[in-house]
C-alpha cells in the first residue's frame, strides 16, 4: 500500500442526521484503503459520540454561536453584511487552518455549508485542497 493520506474531515452537525450517517459509514471504511480520517466538529452531540464509538480522532472546534447559528436561510445577502460574516468567521477559519497543519493534512473534506466555508479559507491558509 502506498503512504498514508490524512484527510480533516469538517462537520458543522452535532446531531445524527443523513450527513452525519453517510460520513460515518465512509470513515469506518478509509483505514483499510491508506487514509487517517480526523474529524472537526462544531460541538459534541450523538454525532460526536458516535464517532468516539468508531475511534475516529475527533477535535471539536470552537466556533462563535453566530456562526453555529447560520443557515442558508439567515446568511447575508447583502455586500456590507457578507463582509461582516466573513470577518467573524475568520478566527474559525484560522484555528481549522492550525489543526490541519498539527494533524498533518493532505486534504481538507467539508460536509454542509457552513463547514464548506470555514474549510475553503482554512484550505488557502494551509495550501491544501478542499472537496
Amino acid at each position: 500500500m502506498g503512504p498514508v493520506r490524512r484527510v480533516l474531515f469538517v462537520n458543522p452537525g452535532r446531531d445524527l442526521g443523513g450527513a452525519e450517517r453517510s460520513l460515518l459509514l465512509l470513515l469506518g471504511t478509509l483505514p483499510q484503503f491508506g487514509v487517517e480520517p480526523t474529524v472537526a466538529v462544531f460541538g459534541s452531540g450523538p454525532f460526536y459520540a458516535a464517532l468516539a464509538q468508531l475511534q475516529v480522532p475527533t477535535i471539536v472546534l470552537d466556533v462563535p454561536t453566530r456562526l453555529r447559528r447560520a443557515s442558508r436561510y439567515t446568511l447575508p445577502r447583502r455586500v456590507a453584511t457578507a463582509a461582516l460574516f466573513a470577518l467573524y468567521t475568520m478566527p474559525s477559519a484560522m484555528r481549522l487552518a492550525r489543526l490541519a497543519r498539527r494533524v498533518g493534512a493532505d486534504l481538507l473534506h467539508s460536509n454542509g455549508l457552513k463547514a464548506h466555508v470555514l474549510a475553503g479559507l482554512a484550505g488557502h491558509l494551509v495550501r491544501r485542497p478542499v472537496v
